[in-house]
């Protein structure tokens, strides 16, 4: 499942669930059809909700990366959860997608924000 936001110049995209090659596709273009609307904006990839991820779910941290690299923006990861950690440390994601403590975010994904 995805949940979208958009606050100030981040877009926050709460994934739960899981995230592999049954739904990575949909995830993946919606993330990207939001980032092409708001070009300014940067990434937060919330994964707190996440109970599993394959290698499409890499390729989609990853490809969301690079997307947002080319535009000059940042993408970042938070609440990685010890079921995901693993595999974000073992993929080599950690080395290259900032994993951020932003309560925040997160806080704001709770009260509502603006969905888009």
């Amino acid at each position: 499942m995805l949940t979208i936001l958009r606050q100030d110049d981040s877009i926050i995209a709460q994934i739960s669930g899981d995230l592999d090659h049954h739904n990575a596709i949909e995830i993946r273009s919606k993330i990207d059809d939001l980032l092409i609307k708001y070009p300014n904006c940067d990434l937060i990839l919330n994964l707190s909700g996440l109970n599993f991820m394959d290698s499409s779910g890499i390729g989609v941290i990853i490809g969301r990366y690079r997307n947002q690299q080319q535009r000059g923006k940042k993408t970042y990861i938070c609440g990685v959860n010890s079921k995901i950690s693993k595999l974000i440390e073992l993929s080599g994601i950690k080395k290259i997608v900032p994993i951020i403590d932003n309560p925040s975010a997160i806080s704001t994904l709770n009260k509502g924000g603006e969905a888009v």
